[in-house]
């Protein structure tokens, strides 16, 4: 009978399931609810709680869902006092910790107009989801408590549709159209799709003002753009009555985000012929788009007597890598930079030229005359300050080759090592023996690239560059899943080492565990040639979770096949916080994030040091580096909007950019800001890199005892901060033998060493 009493009652036949519930012999709380919540639903909020008052009487007991029903029909009449009783009795119960039950009566609250009481139940509550916090910010929306709605909604450990619309409809009915705009771009470009719900509080609020075309058509072609959508983009263009200048712009800047540079032009074209007006955003538009189609192009202006740019003119395409020099950032009345203008003298402006970067020496230096080599790293110097040494070098070019020497070596008893065109090592595992052995270097054994689309494979040769691989696998529309953040290093060197990235989900990561295949040369018997070429996958794991990381004990790397995902976007936003809840909170954010770090900087301020440190100036070290810290912010870590400058987050961005980054292989030799700490125009830091790994059950104690020694002397602290601070990386579990066996936690920080080995401290 309860059953069926519940069947009449939600298919919503008040009626029928009254006249079943009074016929029923017995009542059960089932029952009871079954009448309460439809009573609820069909608007006789009053025959509802008249049913939990004979409820009570009769002595049935209440449940969650009892004071659910109850409290939306006090709410609904707006009966206060009542529901303050209800809450009461949720206290006594305990129900009021249920999240449903909280919501309500935070919603009951809410809508009476008591919003601290409204909070106050929220803080009841444990374990809340969307939809409780969604309520709070309704809550506040709906009483014009703006500012309070803003701090809940950035609050929210996550929002879905129907929060971003409560959030822009309490803005839209306060009169913040901008900032509602705002929001709706920053829940596309979050990957959130609105509903009709969205685009009609947006319409409602700017359809009576100039914000419609400004706002909701341009918001809609840039928030399609930064998502991809660019069929979207190009049909909300399109709708727009008479597009202005910033439309035609944020279509131009859609397409140059996305790739698309020759569609890009063509709309530049159409844009100049329409006679809508330039401005620097259509320029940066346009150049970006050429960046990225990897030509360069010479711009020519000509000015209009007035002064404002009548023309741009696309010229001389070389297929040559380039970087936009920014000359100024003041700007004239039209709008564009002065040193935009051509000189009187010049018929044209080169507003893009040739940087020439300069690349890191050799890690191998040879004496012409002696044929003695010295092996050093990218940082310059090894961390036991001792010269390495090694009597020969070979470079072989093909696998043959390789082959050949490693046979070489097997069949004179020689010791093998390897090291790459890059170096980027910091233990001194690549030294050989001084006397007896053969250092093999694959910086020429780097030409073979080669990707299958089909079986979403790339091979490469050992010594091919991390970002060359990266550049060649997105050119056919592929990503490398996993990849560390320093692009200056080789397939297999980053493989043999274990490099990382930072992320705890699927399979991690770390390249190796992207790994198909590895051809690998080992030495053998006579009878075999004394070398061979083994090809090992997973048909054969145990030998094939040996190779993948190995720091090459067990032969030398030939080539390396990956596999790879369907290209792929990744969106980036850096969230500055205090740490007083870091070691309860950074388990729960690295499952939350697919790629996720932390950098932390436990004396909060952070910078850069040399001189400092020699003169012992800790207040001084640590207001350099709060300063720093402060410009990071601001520039957001040199990330970038549109590959230009950077306007805002969130940054999205193709995975082949986002993930790694760093080797500054192609930084301009005109800006010294760029530079690589081994370039000889400008004197380095020197500095000593430790890393330190903690399982997950284990860096909540490692994070503890800092603060325990930053609380003694906060400023002793800025020595580190003033790098990097701690660089914090979540590494997954791996089969591979060298791998981690649980999921752990990676630390790297730095700090300083003086020049002279023989300085104290």
């Amino acid at each position: 009978m309860d059953g069926d009493g519940f069947g009449y009652a939600l298919e919503g036949n008040l009626s029928d399931a009254t006249k079943l519930f009074q016929s029923m012999p017995s009542r059960n709380t089932v029952s009871w609810n079954a009448m309460i919540t439809a009573c609820q639903r069909e608007g006789s909020d009053a025959t509802a709680i008249q049913l939990f008052t004979r409820m009570r009487r009769e002595g049935v007991t209440s449940n969650n869902l009892t004071l659910v029903g109850v409290l939306k029909a006090y709410t609904a009449l707006r009966l206060l006092e009542e529901g303050k009783g209800v809450h009461c009795c949720g206290v006594k119960s305990a129900w009021i910790e249920n999240v449903l039950v909280g919501s309500t009566l935070v919603d009951m609250y809410a809508k009476c107009g008591c919003m601290l009481n409204a909070q106050r139940a929220f803080g009841e509550v444990s374990g809340h989801n969307v939809i409780s916090w969604s309520i709070l910010l309704a809550g506040f929306a709906r009483h014009g408590m703006i500012v309070e709605a803003e701090r809940v909604f950035c609050e929210m450990p996550e929002k879905n549709v129907v929060s971003w619309n409560v959030f822009i409809v309490g803005l839209v009915q306060n009169g913040s159209q901008k900032r509602a705009i705002s929001v709706f771009l920053d829940m596309m470009s979050g990957g959130v799709q609105p509903n009709s719900c969205t685009i009609t509080s947006l319409l409602s609020g700017c359809c009576s003002s100039r914000y419609l075309n400004e706002g909701v058509g341009n918001a809609l072609i840039s928030a399609y753009g930064k998502c991809g959508s660019l069929l979207e983009a190009e049909r909300s263009f399109k709708s727009l009555n008479t597009p202005d200048m910033i439309s035609w712009n944020a279509l131009l800047t859609a397409y140059s985000q996305n790739g698309q540079g020759n569609e890009a032009l063509v709309l530049f074209d159409e844009m100049r012929r329409s006679g809508v007006e330039l401005n620097n955003v259509t320029f940066v538009s346009v150049l970006s788009a050429c960046c990225y189609t990897g030509e360069i192009k010479k711009v020519g202006i000509t000015k209009r007597p007035e002064g404002k740019v009548h023309d741009i003119k696309l010229v001389a395409i070389l297929d040559t890598p380039f970087d936009v020099n920014v000359f100024t950032t003041t700007t004239t009345s039209s709008g564009w930079p002065p040193a935009y203008y051509p000189s009187p003298r010049l018929p044209f402006l080169t507003l893009l030229s040739v940087s020439i970067a300069v690349p890191p020496a050799s890690p191998v230096l040879c004496n012409s005359t002696t044929g003695a080599c010295i092996v050093s790293n990218a940082y310059g110097v090894w961390g036991d300050r001792q010269v390495c040494s090694v009597p020969s070098v070979v470079y072989p070019t093909t696998e043959a080759e390789l082959v050949a020497v490693v046979a070489d070596a097997s069949r004179h008893n020689l010791k093998l090592k390897v090291i790459s065109g890059f170096s980027h090592s910091i233990p001194k595992l690549v030294c050989p023996s001084p006397t007896g052995s053969v250092l093999i270097s694959t910086t020429k054994y780097a030409a073979g690239i080669s990707v299958d689309p089909a079986r979403r494979r790339v091979v490469a040769d050992a010594g091919v560059g991390l970002r060359d691989l990266i550049d060649e696998v997105e050119a056919a529309g592929l990503s490398l899943p996993a990849a560390p953040y320093w692009e200056g290093v080789s397939i297999a060197g980053l493989l043999s080492t274990g490099s990382h990235g930072s992320s705890w989900w699927g399979l991690g990561g770390a390249v190796h565990e992207y790994v198909a295949a590895i051809r690998l040369v080992v030495p053998t018997e006579a009878e075999e040639g004394f070398a061979k070429v083994l090809d090992v996958d997973g048909g054969n794991p145990e030998v094939f979770n040996a190779v993948k990381v190995s720091l090459g004990l067990l032969g030398v790397i030939s080539k390396v096949t990956l596999s790879l995902q369907p290209a792929f976007k990744r969106s980036i936003t850096y969230d500055y916080r205090a740490d007083d809840r870091f070691q309860d909170e950074f388990t729960e954010l690295a499952k939350r994030h697919e790629f996720f770090d932390i950098t932390w900087y436990p004396s909060q301020v952070r910078a850069t040091e040399k001189s400092l440190e020699e003169s012992k100036n800790v207040k001084g070290k640590c207001a350099m580096a709060s300063t720093v810290l402060a410009a990071k912010a601001l520039v957001s870590n040199g990330l970038k909007n549109n590959n230009v400058i950077f306007t805002g987050y969130p940054v999205v961005g193709r995975q082949s950019r986002m993930q790694t980054s760093g080797s500054c292989l192609h930084s301009s030799a005109r800006n010294p800001f760029s530079m690589c700490a081994w370039d000889s125009r400008i004197r380095g830091l020197f500095f000593y890199e430790t890393t330190a790994m903690f399982s997950a059950s284990k860096f909540r104690d490692f994070v503890l005892d800092v603060k325990k020694l930053r609380d003694l002397s906060p400023q002793r602290f800025c020595g580190v901060d003033i790098y990097t601070g701690f660089l914090i990386r979540f590494v997954k579990a791996s089969d591979a033998y060298l791998g981690q066996p649980e999921d752990c936690v990676v630390v790297d920080f730095n700090y300083y060493r003086a020049d002279d080995p023989w300085t104290r401290g």
